[in-house]
């Protein structure tokens, strides 16, 4: 919650992210990567000697006084917490003898492993690493449930994410961008396995 009030009272607070019970997820044993765009927060700030009206607070808060009195869990845990200024990292998914209105390409293919510095370039959500004792090429694969953690921690939404930002902007259509992998798996009952995109 966020607030520009220098002295907020509880009807002060806004909301900006947040999260409500449901039976079907209301546990979450792996740790999960956010990000909130605060770009909303400059809305109203001037430049003027008010040395108070671009100024924030935020707070994290757990709301557990409904569902009965009988409801023991485990809480809420929040680590690794940041507030700066957006980078983005990304490949220029065509030739790099097209150059563009949006650059130079960086080639038509990409492509990534879990090899040397390979946390740099991946957002690691829950337990993913890399194992180096089954992997199909080079020394390592990634896994969600590495040696100290031999079976899939039950209840969890495990997220391996790209740091790099594939931009198509100029590829074409007789560039074909396809995404290809090698994967294995052995999943619980209900368990699922999804490969996500999210346009920029």
């Amino acid at each position: 919650e966020w607030t520009k009030s220098p002295n907020p009272g509880p009807s002060d607070w806004n909301i900006m992210w947040a999260y409500y019970y449901t039976s079907t997820n209301n546990i979450q044993r792996a740790w999960e990567r956010i990000e909130v765009d605060l770009n909303f927060l400059q809305a109203g700030t001037q430049a003027n000697e008010n040395r108070t009206d671009d100024d924030v607070l935020i707070r994290f808060r757990l709301d557990a006084r409904s569902g009965g009195t009988t409801s023991v869990a485990d809480g809420v845990y929040v680590d690794s917490i940041s507030i700066q200024d957006y980078s983005e990292v990304s490949h220029r998914l065509w030739d790099p003898s097209v150059n563009t209105g949006y650059g130079a390409g960086m080639n038509t293919r990409y492509t990534d492993d879990a090899e040397t510095n390979w946390w740099e370039r991946w957002h690691l959500g829950g337990d993913w690493s890399a194992v180096s004792y089954d992997q199909r090429n080079g020394l390592n694969a990634f896994h969600e449930s590495p040696p100290e953690n031999p079976s899939t921690t039950i209840r969890t939404y495990n997220v391996l994410e790209m740091v790099n930002i594939i931009d198509l902007r100029s590829a074409t259509s007789g560039n074909l961008p396809t995404l290809y992998f090698w994967n294995r798996y052995r999943i619980g009952s209900s368990h699922a396995i999804r490969v996500e995109v999210s346009a920029e």
